[in-house]
């Protein structure tokens, strides 16, 4: 399941990805390939060119606005039943890449309270851009995750899980907005990820992993005393 996220218009479209089963007639989809294109590549550069066109961040809302409205038309039509290989999920890079460059940030929350997550993330976004006049210029996503107890830092250890995923194409105001977010998703529970949370902080860690953490520190020490693999970057966020 896949939820594509507009806190601005109060509104989510979910697409859910099944396997194909055997003797199921589904057709190949032209559209549908075009809705993969204006979101991986259209979309990430319209934004990238509005952030550095208009001043005013009220006009720099509401054209961000309208684009996401007409993606969002484009995405009903493209609600019903298509056959979608994997590989074609795989993105391609523009050859000059600013073009269509864009970023995100992931935080992972509890299934049983992710609705209220959301209309949460709604307010915030909305009180984040009254008071600093930035919001994200790509539409936000949403991923649901399997319980995954593989990993002592797996996002979904403790069961199964909803991603919120702020995008956005790393315009002036965006490291400002991670910031706030994530005092905004670890305040709520939620568990960050140490490759895909942008702007983590050891309280954050602490306070998602708990005695997991821990644990893993107990274990790094005594397989590795001598600090051969203990990195800056691991080192600032555990301890």
């Amino acid at each position: 399941m896949r939820l594509h996220i507009s806190p601005f218009d109060d509104r989510i479209i979910v697409e859910r990805r099944t396997p194909l089963d055997e003797g199921v007639n589904l057709s190949r989809s032209g559209i549908w390939q075009i809705r993969n294109s204006v979101m991986r590549n259209v979309l990430p550069a319209f934004g990238s060119t509005v952030g550095s066109v208009l001043s005013s961040p009220g006009l720099r809302s509401a054209v961000v606005s309208g684009v996401q409205r007409a993606l969002r038309a484009t995405l009903d039509r493209t609600a019903k039943g298509v056959v979608m290989h994997a590989h074609e999920w795989m993105r391609e890079l523009p050859p000059e890449p600013w073009k269509a460059r864009y970023t995100y940030s992931l935080w992972a929350f509890p299934q049983d309270k992710f609705p209220k997550v959301l209309g949460a993330y709604f307010a915030f976004c909305k009180a984040h851009y009254k008071e600093n006049r930035y919001r994200c210029n790509v539409v936000s996503g949403a991923s649901r995750l399997h319980q995954d107890r593989g990993s002592l830092f797996s996002a979904s250890y403790t069961g199964s899980m909803f991603t919120l995923e702020p995008s956005s194409t790393g315009d002036r105001g965006w490291d400002d907005f991670l910031i706030d977010f994530n005092d905004f998703a670890s305040a709520l529970g939620g568990t960050p990820t140490f490759n895909q949370t942008r702007a983590l902080q050891p309280e954050h860690v602490a306070k998602a992993f708990g005695d997991r953490a821990k644990l893993f520190r107990a274990l790094r020490q005594r397989t590795d005393p001598l600090n051969r693999l203990r990195n800056s970057y691991f080192a600032y966020l555990l301890g």
